[in-house]
């Protein structure tokens, strides 16, 4: 099967589910050979996207690295406090190229509460008794420690979105400020960000300068030194 046929496939398949999927659960498909607009079909609302959006950070980087692989029942924090369980499965060609993926969505934030009180309720735990997620949880800090993991997603509603908060956690991970930085760091900047697939987007190299204070030119010869 070509990877249209298998993409159009799978696309009739989450257009017949929309609306019959409970509340909390959204599935999406993914066109990863188009990440600026790689939804092609979604069904259900849990994070808010709709078709032509973005690839999400996570699976962007997995679809960028050498060997590509499935991930399963990781967890993000999103900005409204909310606590998303995600898998993303690839979806591959004849060649076993992945050219899409099947992304799974549940909205787990109430029962994160209701383990909170039985644990509180038992003294099992150490969250608060009223259910709500701890105060580092909800904190920027604790947000952007959530991003910096393996299991974190960026559920980017556009490119340059997705873009600027790519950027972010890039200068976060290298711990200096971009008005402080020397060749060196910029230098691994543009290696996480290629590492993370950033340059798969549109008008990624202008981006990347324009953060990093640099011109075009010296984003390239950067991606030649990482290369």
């Amino acid at each position: 099967m070509s990877a249209d046929d298998l993409l159009a496939t799978v696309t009739m398949v989450i257009t017949a589910l929309n609306g019959c999927l409970p509340s909390g659960t959204e599935i999406v498909l993914h066109d990863l050979r188009h990440p600026d607009r790689s939804i092609l079909a979604i069904a259900g609302d849990v994070t808010h996207r709709r078709v032509g959006d973005p690839t999400p950070g996570a699976l962007l980087k997995q679809a960028s690295a050498k060997r590509p692989e499935d991930m399963h029942n990781r967890s993000t924090l999103l900005d409204d406090g909310r606590v998303i369980m995600w898998s993303s499965i690839l979806l591959r060609d004849r060649n076993h190229t992945p050219v899409g993926a099947l992304g799974i969505n549940n909205d787990v934030t109430h029962l994160r509460r209701v383990k909170a009180i039985v644990d509180a309720a038992l003294g099992s735990g150490t969250s608060a008794g009223n259910g709500e997620l701890s105060s580092g949880e909800r904190s920027p800090e604790g947000r952007d420690a959530r991003q910096s993991e393996p299991g974190s997603e960026i559920f980017a509603r556009d490119v340059d979105e997705l873009a600027t908060a790519l950027l972010a956690e890039s200068t976060v991970r290298i711990g200096v400020p971009v008005s402080l930085m020397k060749k060196e760091h910029k230098v691994a900047v543009v290696s996480d960000l290629q590492d993370r697939g950033f340059f798969s987007l549109r008008n990624g190299v202008d981006l990347a300068a324009l953060h990093l204070q640099v011109s075009r030119f010296t984003i390239y010869n950067y991606l030649k030194e990482v290369s």
